[in-house]
């Protein structure tokens, strides 16, 4: 599956949601015009294959290890990453969360922008567009209405920024209750804990 893909980096540490990994210097020193050539950054999506799915993670920092410090091209990078989800066996869906955890020593990929596509559909799910993907331009990015409505949320914003606007958007075309209240900046905490008990 990833005979094409040269690997940039191998898991040296997995707990709970998160892995580390060591990432060669090559990761860093891409040149091209979408993520999936561009120089890794934090952000970047990666792939880790298991024996039952693909494992898809989202690096959230990097540290220069001594060599690459001192510009040593035997030197590499230390990364964290955090687990987002997996395609398990065939299904050929992404699920959030990670039934079967990377092998220490497995090879770590960068994600394809079709892996990046697959990570954000959102299916037939009702949706609302609300920008494009960093990882994307060409991918929409969307709130799926459905699992928000079913939570408790916020929607918070400075005078101006169209806060009560999108609200009064979602309670006519949604036909959901909403709490809309102003309050003061000062208390937050206090407000938001008592709007979710109420």
């Amino acid at each position: 599956m990833q005979a094409d893909q040269p690997s940039i980096g191998t898991v040296t540490a997995v707990s709970g949601n998160q892995m580390a990994m060591f990432l060669r210097v090559e990761a860093f020193k891409r040149d091209g015009g979408d993520s999936a050539t561009a120089p890794l950054n934090v952000g970047a999506i990666l792939k880790i294959e298991t024996d039952q799915s693909t494992v898809y993670a989202m690096l959230s920092s990097i540290v220069a290890d001594e060599r690459a410090a001192r510009g040593d091209e035997a030197g590499g990078f230390i990364g964290q990453a955090d687990l987002v989800g997996e395609v398990a066996g065939d299904t050929g869906t992404f699920q959030r969360g990670v039934s079967r955890h990377p092998s220490l020593w497995a090879p770590v990929h960068r994600a394809t922008l079709d892996d990046v596509a697959l990570i954000y559909d959102c299916g037939e799910e009702a949706k609302v567009r609300i920008g494009s993907l960093l990882h994307d331009r060409s991918l929409a990015a969307h709130v799926m209405i459905d699992l928000l409505l079913s939570r408790h949320f916020a929607i918070l914003g400075t005078t101006g920024s169209a806060e009560s606007a999108i609200s009064q958007h979602i309670r006519r075309d949604q036909g959901v209750r909403l709490v809309q209240k102003p309050f003061d900046p000062m208390n937050l905490a206090d407000e938001v804990r008592a709007a979710i008990n109420a």
